[in-house]
Parts: structure tokens; sequence; C-alpha cells
């Protein structure tokens, strides 16, 4: 009986010792998540309004289109 309790006492020591890490690296995966979100999202956004801009305003110059579209080179850069 003694041996059993041993076992069992080891064993929930083990489980708790495995959820500690997996509640550590769920919360590295979120932090992770998260930067991975912002890094991705800040150039996409640029990229699609300036996009945007050049599309539905033809009157530009062509001082203006060239420095839009390299604001969307330099956003695209950023994401490879």
């Amino acid at each position: 009986m003694e041996q059993k309790s041993l076992e069992l006492e080891e064993a929930t020591n083990k489980l708790r010792e495995a959820n500690l890490r997996l509640r550590e690296l769920d919360r590295l995966k979120d932090e992770f998540v998260s930067t991975v979100s912002h890094e991705l999202r800040t150039p996409l956004t640029s990229i699609r309004s300036f996009s945007e801009i050049l599309q539905d305003n033809p009157e530009l110059n062509q001082s203006e289109r060239r420095r839009y579209l390299g604001i969307v080179v330099k956003e695209t850069e950023r994401l490879t």
C-alpha cells in the first residue's frame, strides 16, 4: 500500500512539473504570436494604405507616385 502511495505521489509531482512547463510554453507561444502579429500587421497596413492611395488617386504626380511606391517597397522588404 505504501509503495502505491509513493508511486502515486511521484506521478502527481511529474504531472505538476509537466503542467508548469506547458503553462510556460503556452505563455511563450502567446508572446511570440503577439510579436509576430504586430510585426506583420504594421507593414501590411502601410502597404495596403499606400496601394489604395495610388489606386484611388490617378491625379498624383510622378514624384508622389514614386514616393508612395518607395514606401510600399520598403514595407515589403520588412516582411522578407
